[in-house]
């Protein structure tokens, strides 16, 4: 068992969705290019991901460092198969010197409207 936070939400309809975990700018807290934090979807296996795109790079000279420092955040994109009605998000920290902001959430259908660092929080009974 792992200890994680939940977050649940209402789907319109079934399909397939873009999940954009954007995290504070960080690198890791070793020598290791390495940062993991892990994910699952409505009660599946979790998903271990490495938010450094380029681990065979130092840090400092990858272009992930470039983007990050320019938008002054860490996107680490998915695609995910959701049920329409209920569905539920949990989300465990893996690594140090990881901050989570937020996680974004759209239908890969419909179009994204454009915003920096995603829309405003919402919810929806």
């Amino acid at each position: 068992m792992w200890t994680y936070a939940e977050y649940v939400f209402v789907t319109d309809h079934e399909g397939e969705y873009e999940a954009e975990f954007i995290f504070a700018p960080s690198f890791p807290a070793t020598d290791e290019n390495l940062q993991f934090f892990a994910y699952s979807l409505n009660e599946n296996k979790p998903v271990r991901i490495n938010t450094m795109l380029e681990p065979s790079k130092p840090m400092f000279s990858s272009m992930q460092w470039r983007m990050d420092n320019r938008r002054n955040a860490k996107v680490i994109s998915c695609s995910r198969n959701l049920k329409k009605g209920i569905n539920s998000v949990r989300y465990r920290q893996l690594s140090p010197n990881l901050i989570l902001d937020k996680i974004v959430l759209w239908d890969k259908n419909e179009k994204r409207r454009e915003s920096y660092l995603g829309p405003e929080s919402g919810y929806r009974f």
